[in-house]
């Protein structure tokens, strides 16, 4: 058996809180922080089909990518497994052995009997005890048995030791060293260096390791009034950007502006918003699907995809929004998309409120999209989404072969975001009547005509599953 594409995808930049109002009080940053990491994979057999089925996993942190040292350690348990992909969280169980030493009784040059008890537990086999001169173990005895004698009592971690021939001297401490498991935030092994992962399944370790770079993807802390003070130490430990929710590398920040007489949106006023320079890809979705369905979504066996690095299709807009929310959820955001009385979107077929101050991921409006498409401030007045060659910059009929492509292969356009012109047509958040909702862009399928920046569709039903359609990701200014 053999893992095959372990999601570990942009954590360095994948960093937030979840939720961000909920921060703790002062306490030492590794007692504040239980479950830590949402870890999505993918598990194929050695034939590279995909798993389905219960596996026993665990998983454990190196130092290095290969040999090192073994810093972290923690057993999953059953984990369930849905045509190749899965989903658990990890780093707050942890059982890291650590050493121990304890001063368990000083002499007093009196007495000939000293008692003592240990605070820890220690790991069989790595117990010893020392005054300096003599020395004691469990199974070694003591180095001198006529003069240093030792009983110990495993269950109630007591000492008695008992010096035969003569008084020692005032101030000898006797000493007791060895292993024991510790349970430790994961966030200690975090904050430096290069933990690699490898991934435990029915005992077996993994070959590969998965470079797990500095920190989390979301640190989950319990409800607080204060929402600045863990925040403000992840902050001073380099975990998180100092600006709260900055922007990842795939998204370009557009200064907005108003749509030109070439747009049958003529006159509307587009805020300054972000959104993403690629389609959301099959294995995207597979990603953030898995830990939507472990925590109460209802996209399980939802999309569809040519391949991992295709865009994602057939995906109705309702599964397209409840994505949006999940994928904020994980990633520490504010979920946009709200049911009436402001509970989070994550099941059904409704029509959702939206949540105008939420920091997450949500569909672009319609006038966004067009405005990112012609490039924004600086547009040339293009015809397609960067060119007025189609096929410098898009995916149609005429040169599509008959199906989606890996995205980003054509060229940009003048905003560095690609495919707004063919491989797939895009959701939008606009509802144009009861049930239509507003798609853009063309797709693989579409003559050059219905590719253009210009051009306006509408799916019949909001609920429709679409071979040509899929979508890509806006967010608000400053969020």
């Amino acid at each position: 058996m053999k893992t095959a594409n372990i999601l570990w995808r942009d954590l360095l930049r994948q960093v937030r809180l979840f939720p961000l109002a909920a921060f703790l009080t002062a306490l030492p940053l590794a007692a504040q922080v239980p479950s830590l990491i949402n870890y999505q994979g993918r598990l194929t057999d050695g034939s590279g089909n995909a798993v389905t089925g219960n596996r026993t996993m665990a998983v454990r942190l190196y130092d290095t990518a290969s040999g090192g040292n073994l810093t972290y350690q923690e057993t999953i348990g059953t984990v369930a497994v849905r045509n190749g992909t899965y989903s658990f969280r990890f780093g707050s169980n942890g059982m890291v052995a650590v050493s121990a030493n304890e001063t368990v009784a000083t002499t007093n040059g009196t007495n000939q009997i000293f008692n003592g008890t240990l605070l820890g537990t220690p790991l069989e086999g790595t117990l010893s005890l020392t005054d300096g001169t003599y020395s004691w173990t469990p199974t070694g005895r003591s180095s001198n048995s006529s003069a240093f004698w030792v009983t110990y009592n495993g269950t109630a971690k007591s000492f008695q030791v008992i010096y035969f021939t003569q008084v020692p001297l005032a101030g000898r401490a006797i000493v007791a060293r060895y292993q024991k498991n510790e349970v430790n935030s994961i966030i200690s092994f975090l904050g430096t260096g290069e933990p690699h992962l490898a991934l435990v399944i029915g005992g077996v370790e993994e070959s590969t390791r998965s470079r797990l770079l500095a920190v989390p993807y979301a640190l989950k802390a319990k409800e607080s009034d204060d929402t600045q003070t863990l925040r403000a130490q992840l902050v001073a430990l380099g975990i998180l950007p100092s600006s709260n929710g900055a922007m990842d590398s795939n998204f370009i920040s557009i200064q907005g502006g108003v749509l030109p007489q070439t747009s049958d949106l003529v006159g509307a006023t587009v805020g300054n918003f972000s959104i993403s320079k690629y389609e959301v890809r099959w294995d995207e979705w597979q990603e953030v699907q898995a830990w939507a369905v472990a925590n109460g979504y209802d996209l399980a066996n939802i999309g569809s995809g040519s391949a991992l690095n295709h865009p994602v299709n057939q995906v109705s807009w309702y599964d397209v929004v409840k994505w949006c929310n999940a994928k904020s959820e994980r990633d520490g955001l504010t979920a946009v998309y709200q049911q009436s009385g402001g509970a989070i979107y994550r099941t059904g077929q409704v029509e959702p409120n939206l949540n105008t101050s939420a920091n997450g991921y949500r569909l672009p409006t319609e006038a966004e999209w067009e405005w990112a498409a012609r490039g924004g401030a600086s547009s040339q007045g293009y015809t397609y989404s960067g060119s007025d060659d189609l096929n410098a910059v898009g995916w149609y009929t005429g040169n599509s072969g008959g199906g989606t492509r890996v995205v980003g292969q054509k060229a940009a356009n003048g905003l560095s975001i690609y495919d707004m012109s063919g491989n797939v047509s895009e959701w939008c958040w606009d509802l144009y009547y009861p049930y239509y909702r507003r798609i853009r862009g063309g797709s693989w399928r579409d003559s050059a005509g219905s590719c253009t920046v210009a051009i306006r569709d509408i799916a019949s039903n909001a609920r429709n599953l679409i071979e040509y359609v899929g979508f890509r990701l806006a967010r608000s200014s400053g969020n």
